[in-house]
């Protein structure tokens, strides 16, 4: 899939990017105009397309600043410029999963925000293909254990690697604010807790729960040895 076609998937970022101009205000009049394209008030079709388009506005206003930088730089053809696209939609996905609490079982369970949630956990999987299918497995696995075994892990090894979960939480954000600024600072803040929340989860009780996020936070510190996205010598 070429850069361009992946432009395609983000309404607001296709209706901005000629332009190249992404402030709050010239993202929420981007949203307005779309919104009169697809609200069911408006199409008398379902609001599927219209709660879609929802998820892409937070989703750019919640990346606003990795994406004007993104786009601040010489588009060029070359695949370098591809995957860095790729990884930039990957972490910002993440980002929107993390924002919104779907590591939370209460979240998940709600059914006024199931369709929502079912988009967002969607868009993490379908950007990890784009740039590293190894993560979905691990995404998969740790989603899918969280919900089907909860009680269970929550009554029993979740309460003793209850330090082992608040590490790998921590982990998982301090992640996104290095790769999505760079920081030297936030790059050892990150190690430190990944690192513990392997060390916690690491107990040998092969309990899935906990299984899914050491793979996961095994996964993150690989990738940290990767220079961030935004680091200035890798632009």
């Amino acid at each position: 899939m070429t850069e361009e076609s992946r432009l395609e998937d983000n309404r607001i970022i296709r209706y901005l990017r000629d332009e190249n101009v992404f402030t709050e205000e010239r993202v929420r009049h981007a949203y307005r105009m779309l919104s009169k394209q697809t609200h069911p008030d408006i199409t008398g079709k379902d609001s599927s397309d219209f709660i879609r388009l929802r998820e892409e506005y937070e989703r750019v206003l919640e990346g606003i600043d990795s994406l004007a930088r993104y786009f601040s730089v010489e588009v060029s053809a070359s695949p370098a410029y591809d995957e860095k696209y790729c990884r930039l939609m990957f972490y910002l996905s993440l980002k929107r999963y993390m924002t919104v609490g779907l590591y939370s079982v209460k979240l998940r369970i709600r059914e006024s925000v199931r369709q929502r949630n079912r988009i967002i956990l969607e868009d993490v999987v379908k950007r990890a293909q784009d740039y590293d299918p190894s993560f979905i497995p691990l995404f998969l696995n740790y989603n899918r254990n969280l919900l089907r075994r909860f009680s269970l892990w929550y009554s029993s090894s979740g309460r003793r690697n209850k330090n082992g979960r608040n590490y790998f939480i921590k982990g998982i954000n301090f992640f996104l604010d290095y790769e999505l600024r760079g920081s030297r600072e936030m790059l050892n803040i990150t190690t430190s807790y990944l690192k513990d929340a392997v060390y916690e989860l690491d107990d040998g009780d092969n309990d899935p729960v906990n299984t899914a996020m050491y793979g996961i936070s095994c996964w993150l510190l690989r990738e940290l040895k990767r220079k961030s996205l935004f680091d200035r010598s890798a632009i």
